[in-house]
């Protein structure tokens, strides 16, 4: 098993923790990393496919109310 190295206080996570929001019309995971190119913190949203029901004919996107 492969530890990682453990980080100090000068030392900061290349990513953000993510987080899940739940509204009342969509739902995804977001979060940040640091693209290595630029440098900056960017930002990953993503719901894969946590905002669609399954019905009898397939899955259907959920429409707003």
């Amino acid at each position: 098993m492969r530890m990682s190295k453990k980080l100090t206080q000068t030392e900061t996570l290349p990513y953000t923790y993510p987080e899940l929001y739940r509204g009342p019309k969509e739902w995804y995971v977001h979060f940040h990393y640091r693209n290595p190119e630029t440098g900056e913190m960017e930002r990953f949203k993503d719901s894969w496919g946590l905002n669609k029901k399954r019905t009898s004919t397939g899955v259907n996107k959920l429409q707003p109310i």
